[in-house]
C-alpha cells in the first residue's frame, strides 16, 4: 500500500512539473497576426493593452480600430474631433472640437495619425483587397513586409466597398483629412468633419529614419 501511495505521489508531482513547463513555454511564445497566406505573419507589439505593427514607417499602426475587438471588426464611428458615438451623423448634431479619440480611449502613447502619416501609409505600402472571416478588408503591406488589415466602412450600391478613416489634421473649419479606399483605389483626401468615420490609432516610431531624405 505504501508503495502504491508513493507511485501516486510521483505521478502527481510529474504531472505538476509538466503543467508548469507547458505554461512557461506557452507564455514565452511570440504573438503573431496571420493572413490567409499561412506563410505571411506579422509580429505584434503591445502598448497600454493594445497591439501594433511596425510597417517600416514613421508610425506604428494599431492592429484594430478604436472600439473593435478583433482586426476585422469595424469598431466605432466618430465625427472629427469628437469622442462619442451617435446613431446619426449630421451637420446639425455635430458639436466639433479638437479631441483625439485614440488618446481618449486608449491612453498610453496612442493618437490618431496625422495627414502626413496617412499619406505615407498610402504611398509607401502595397495594397491588396482580402477577405478575412467573411469581411472585406484592405491589406496594407509596409516596406519591411509587415502588414495590417483595414476593414471597409460600408457597401454602396453601384460604387462597391468604401473605407473612410479619420486623420487628426483639419483641412478647414468644415473639413478634415482622411484615408479613403474605394474598390481597388486607396487615397488620402478630405471630407466633412461631421461625418462618422472609423478610427485607427498610431504611435510614433522613435527608430524611423527616412532614407529618401538627404
Amino acid at each position: 500500500m505504501i508503495e502504491n501511495m508513493e507511485k501516486r505521489r510521483f505521478l502527481k508531482f510529474s504531472m505538476l512539473i509538466f503543467i508548469c513547463l507547458f505554461t512557461l513555454i506557452s507564455c514565452g511564445k511570440e504573438e503573431f497576426i496571420g493572413s490567409e497566406d499561412k506563410n505571411e505573419q506579422t509580429h505584434l507589439i503591445n502598448n497600454n493593452g493594445h497591439n501594433y505593427v511596425d510597417l517600416g514607417l514613421s508610425a506604428y499602426w494599431a492592429t484594430r480600430n478604436i472600439g473593435a475587438h478583433i482586426p476585422t471588426d469595424q469598431g466605432n464611428k466618430y465625427a472629427f474631433g469628437e469622442i462619442i458615438t451617435k446613431s446619426d451623423y449630421t451637420s446639425s448634431n455635430y458639436t466639433g472640437g479638437n479631441a483625439d479619440v485614440a488618446k481618449q480611449n486608449w491612453g498610453g502613447d496612442w493618437r490618431l495619425p496625422t495627414k502626413n502619416e496617412i499619406e505615407e501609409l498610402v504611398n509607401k505600402c502595397s495594397w491588396k483587397i482580402n477577405t478575412r472571416n467573411g469581411i472585406q478588408v484592405a491589406t496594407a503591406t509596409g516596406p519591411n513586409g509587415n502588414s495590417i488589415d483595414l476593414p471597409y466602412y460600408s457597401y454602396i450600391q453601384n460604387e462597391g466597398y468604401q473605407g473612410w478613416y479619420w486623420s487628426s489634421t483639419a483641412y478647414s473649419s468644415s473639413k478634415a483629412f482622411c484615408l479613403h479606399f474605394s474598390g481597388n483605389t486607396v487615397s488620402s483626401g478630405t471630407n466633412n468633419k461631421y461625418l462618422g468615420f472609423l478610427a485607427r490609432a498610431v504611435i510614433t516610431n522613435p527608430n524611423y529614419t527616412d532614407t529618401n531624405t538627404g
